[in-house]
């Protein structure tokens, strides 16, 4: 690898396969993402491919790959407010590697190969970038695929756009105005292999309007220039700094103004945009042949999960939110909540708004798709919460990112979750939802459960960890502030103590913190409290106080509490840390099982 990656020149014959397979997947070694990996196409590119290049020019690549595909359908490629995109850089060479969805693209500056995913190929190209764009009109120095194929078969009709013209416009406009704004300031020649010099923006500025005069005139792009060419030899020369920096603003000024007579009178030849029902289709297909070939290669030791209609009332209760949303998924968990769960409310006040917590999968058609699945369905607010993956169409900017709604902690009524964010939210520890895990199996009255759900269970050992124990105690701590918080205002004469409210931050408080000292112990939380049990009567004296409580009769409390979150939080940092990756070695195995079941 070390005579292929960060060197100038490293490809002797470009006509040669093998040297471009060997240059591919060394890429992909590099970033450790070569095993179960599929090229789709490889190929150089820039001005030695154009035939434009002189002796200085340097090799550039570019590639589409298939990610393994059970990368693809783990938790590394959940992109949601709790799995954000990450840029790594490889300090000393400024190779790149865009983790999100979940590898985007593998940038080698030495030598210059970009390696695209095939998800963000279809991004790329939906909004018309131009290197992307050309990539299609490559006809040698590359290796091709069927699927590669099957996209630049109608390349003329489907990904010439005016979304496409549009970015080449807008890509040319940075380009003059860069090269104006040089001329005018009087900067000098000092150096030809400067990426951002006159000659090569003005080089790249007029190459590119001879395409967009194309795409208008011909519908098609020719990128490889003859040797005779009279433009092959203008760019040559602009490129090799024989025109003036004027001279060079005045040939691709000329060039832009025949493009502007071109451009007005072909306007509405192009289609608006990429029909990105095609690209989906082509997606997809590629993601399931690969889950087919997975299955086959483990063979008997893939069990898919079955699931079945069940007479359980909360079953029916869970897919009736699903049909009134139109939310196409399965079911897997759907189950009573907060305080009706944990048997810590007075019987007088149970009524029918109760909390509940539902887990579904959506299609895995839908999960590898260019049409994200909804994330979250929130029944209180009427509002489903979509996945914050941005798949633009065009060149408008994203919208802004979606309102969560209230904190999963402390949210009202019933909240039904994407198994992917579930499992997002369960590796950042969060407790309500964690504490599903904990319910029993056997009582259909609190819950339904699919088996699946249940096979996942069997992991909950893992779950009764440090960072689970750190979400109640902080949470604890939390509600303890604002109770100071209170005090601290009403000295101040700013409010008025309300110790009846009070009294129910004390109550979360202390609950939050038995299970936090139980979960220190190797213990479960409790999920349902006996009715007889001493501390349930505890706990619902708190909930619901005489009128007559006051600051006298809190005030112990208050002190008993805070000496209780002090012993817990020695406890909690004694324990052994949990790490991200442990997470991921208990989640991911059984997240890709279930989206290759469904």
């Amino acid at each position: 690898m070390e005579h292929l990656i960060n060197k100038e020149i490293i490809i002797d014959d470009p006509n040669d396969r093998n040297q471009l397979l060997v240059l591919f997947q060394k890429t992909l070694d590099y970033f450790k993402c070569r095993d179960g990996s599929k090229l789709v196409f490889f190929s150089m590119i820039g001005s030695r491919a154009f035939n434009l290049n002189i002796e200085s020019s340097d090799q550039d690549f570019l590639g589409i790959f298939e990610l393994d595909i059970d990368r693809v359908l783990s938790l590394e490629s959940y992109k949601s407010a709790m799995a954000s995109t990450q840029n790594h850089r490889i300090l000393a060479t400024n190779n790149q590697i865009s983790n999100s969805n979940p590898i985007e693209s593998l940038v080698i500056i030495t030598p210059d190969v970009s390696v695209h995913e095939i998800k963000q190929f279809c991004k790329f190209i939906l909004t018309g970038i131009p290197k992307i764009t050309e990539s299609l009109y490559l006809d040698r120095y590359n290796i091709t695929t069927q699927q590669w194929e099957i996209i630049t078969k109608n390349r003329d009709s489907l990904f010439l756009t005016q979304v496409a013209l549009d970015h080449y416009i807008s890509t040319v406009k940075a380009l003059v105005l860069s090269v104006k704004e040089n001329v005018e300031g009087g900067k000098g020649r000092d150096s030809l292999n400067d990426r951002k010099n006159v000659f090569k923006q003005s080089y790249h500025a007029y190459r590119l309007l001879r395409e967009m005069i194309m795409i208008l005139k011909n519908k098609t792009i020719i990128t490889r220039f003859q040797d005779d060419d009279p433009d092959r030899k203008l760019l040559l020369s602009i490129r090799q700094g024989q025109y003036t920096e004027q001279q060079c603003y005045d040939i691709i000024s000329e060039k832009l103004k025949e493009f502007e007579v071109v451009h007005q009178q072909h306007r509405n030849s192009l289609v608006e945009k990429v029909d990105i029902h095609f690209l989906n289709n082509w997606l997809v297909s590629q993601r399931r042949q690969s889950i087919k070939e997975s299955i086959a290669r483990d063979g008997t030791s893939f069990s898919a999960f079955t699931f079945t209609e069940s007479d359980n009332n909360l079953y029916k209760k869970g897919t009736e939110y699903l049909k009134q949303y139109n939310v196409d998924a399965t079911l897997l968990y759907f189950g009573k909540s907060g305080s009706n769960l944990y048997n810590l409310i007075k019987d007088e006040n149970n009524t029918n708004d109760q909390d509940y917590f539902g887990f579904f999968a959506a299609p895995t058609d839908q999960i590898v798709s260019l049409f994200p699945p909804i994330i979250k369905i929130d029944v209180p607010n009427n509002q489903l919460i979509p996945n914050e993956e941005y798949i633009s169409v065009d060149l408008t900017p994203p919208p802004n990112k979606p309102s969560f709604g209230s904190k999963d902690a402390f949210a009202k009524g019933v909240l039904m979750y994407e198994i992917g964010y579930v499992m997002a939210l369960l590796m950042n520890s969060s407790n309500r939802l964690t504490e599903c895990l904990f319910v029993p199996n056997d009582d259909t009255s609190i819950s339904y459960q699919s088996n699946a759900w249940i096979e996942l269970k069997q992991q909950y050992t893992h779950f009764l960890n440090r960072n689970l124990a750190q979400q109640y105690w902080g949470l604890s701590k939390s509600e303890f502030q604002k109770i100071t918080e209170l005090q601290r205002k009403s000295k101040n004469g700013l409010v008025v103590m309300n110790w009846q409210e009070v009294s129910v931050k004390l109550h979360h408080i202390f609950r939050l913190l038995l299970d936090c000292n139980r979960i220190i112990n190797g213990q479960t939380p409790i999920i349902t409290y006996p009715s007889d049990n001493e501390n349930r009567q505890f706990l619902i004296s708190l909930k619901y106080p005489n009128q007559d409580i006051t600051e006298v009769t809190t005030q112990p409390l208050l002190d008993q509490c805070k000496r209780e979150l002090e012993s817990t939080q020695k406890k909690v940092n004694q324990m052994k840390p949990f790490f991200r990756h442990e997470f991921l070695d208990t989640l991911n195995p059984w997240l890709i099982k279930l989206r290759k079941s469904l």
